[in-house]
């Protein structure tokens, strides 16, 4: 989020001299990101992106990074998603609020389309590739929100698939 992504796409496109050069990953999975406009420099970030063999994105609106993508894939809207988001304090880069907690978003309309919320896209896609037991690990350990699930009420059962609203 707030790390020095920008020198990846630098270490892609114009290694310093005397260093290897990195290759881009095989696949490039976007999601409530776009990461071209979000970069201190759009043409180094062009030129990284057109480099990775293959790039999917999930959007809500077509933006700079989907442009580049060679799959589209629609996700709710924003009026439509329903999201468990962390609030402050739940990371080891946000040390310095005194309370932290969750916000949760709730749809406001329905969907207009065939779209799916982007939990039960990323559950579908960990439960076909055989990593659901590890995708509910990583959820579990407080990896992801920032909040353990371990041996809490709470803990997500390894082997099974849960919706958004669960």
């Amino acid at each position: 989020f707030y790390g020095p992504t920008h020198l990846a796409c630098l270490m892609i496109v114009n290694p310093p001299p005397n260093w290897p050069k990195a290759s881009p990953p095989d696949v490039f999975i976007t999601f409530r990101t776009n990461p071209l406009i979000s970069l201190n420099d759009l043409n180094l970030a062009e030129e990284a992106v057109k480099r990775v063999p293959f790039m999917v994105s999930f959007v809500h609106t077509i933006d700079e990074t989907s442009w580049f993508a060679d799959l589209i894939l629609p996700e709710d809207g924003d009026l439509e998603a329903l999201q468990t988001m962390p609030l402050a304090g739940n990371k080891d880069m946000e040390i310095s609020w005194e309370y932290s907690g969750l916000a949760a978003k709730q749809p406001c309309a329905k969907r207009l389309y065939n779209t799916m919320n982007i939990t039960d896209i990323m559950t579908e896609l960990a439960y076909k590739t055989g990593m659901l037991a590890e995708y509910n690990e990583f959820i579990n350990s407080g990896k992801w929100m920032g909040y353990r699930l371990n041996d809490t009420p709470w803990e997500l059962e390894l082997d099974k698939k849960y919706g958004a609203e669960e």
